[in-house]
């Protein structure tokens, strides 16, 4: 059978000091949240530059792809290290040399 869980009494100085925590914050609530408000505006400003920046490199890639499959040509990517990567999909995961 298992034992009936017991209840440590939290340490006296732990309790105080997480009292002193909620007072602070309640008295410093609005400029808390305004904060947290405000960084949190930040964060989708900030995502949403990051989305359009992607989805315009991805419609750049495209039409790259498109333009030069439309050419008949493969295409070249230079990753790092230098290695010429070779690929009729343009993906820049297979190598096949220099």
């Amino acid at each position: 059978m298992s034992r009936p869980a017991r209840r440590k009494k939290l340490d006296e100085s732990i309790q105080r000091g997480f009292q002193w925590l909620l007072r602070m914050i309640t008295r410093m609530w609005e400029d808390l949240d305004d904060r947290v408000k405000t960084d949190i505006e930040e964060k989708a400003a900030n995502e949403k530059r990051e989305k359009a920046e992607r989805t315009k490199r991805v419609q750049l890639s495209r039409e790259l792809r498109c333009s030069m499959l439309d050419n008949g040509q493969s295409l070249k990517w230079k990753i790092k290290g230098g290695e010429t990567v070779h690929s009729i999909f343009g993906s820049p995961f297979v190598a096949v040399g220099p």
